[in-house]
C-alpha cells in the first residue's frame, strides 16, 4: 500500500492538499476524497503502531540481551565464589590438620620434658638422701 510508508511531513502535506481540494469539490468528489484521506490516516496510524511495536521490541530484546549477560556474569561469579569457598576450606582443613599434628608433637615433647624431669626430680632426690 503506497500509504503505509508516508512519513509524517508528508502526511501533513498531503491532508493539507485534501482539505484544499475538498473545499473546491462537492458532491461524490468530496466523499471519494474524503475516503480516500481516511484510508491514508488509518495507513500512517497503522504504520506508527507498527514502527512504536518494533521500538518496543528491540528495547525488549536489548533487555533480555543485557538480563542474559548479567546472568551469566552472575553465575561466573557464582562459580569463582564456589572455587574460593572450596580452596578456603582446603586451606582452612590443612591448617588444622597443621596445628593438630604441631599439637601432638608439642604434647609429646611436653609428655618427654616431664618424664625428664621426673627423671632428674628422682635422680636428685633419691641419689640424695
Amino acid at each position: 500500500m503506497a500509504f503505509a510508508r508516508l512519513s509524517f511531513e508528508s502526511a501533513l502535506n498531503l491532508e493539507l492538499r485534501f482539505h484544499s481540494a475538498a473545499s473546491s469539490l462537492s458532491g461524490g468528489s468530496f466523499e471519494e476524497l474524503a475516503q480516500l484521506w481516511s484510508s491514508a490516516s488509518r495507513a500512517f496510524v497503522h504504520q506508527k503502531g507498527e514502527e512504536q511495536r518494533r521500538d518496543h521490541h528491540l528495547r525488549v530484546m536489548q533487555a533480555v540481551t543485557t538480563l542474559n549477560g548479567l546472568m551469566k556474569d552472575i553465575m561466573k561469579l557464582k562459580e569463582a565464589y564456589k572455587g574460593r569457598v572450596k580452596k578456603l576450606k582446603s586451606v582452612w582443613k590443612k591448617g588444622v590438620l597443621d596445628l593438630r599434628k604441631k599439637n601432638d608433637k608439642l604434647k609429646r615433647k611436653l609428655e618427654q620434658e616431664k618424664k625428664n624431669f621426673k627423671m632428674m626430680w628422682c635422680s636428685l632426690y633419691c641419689h640424695g638422701h
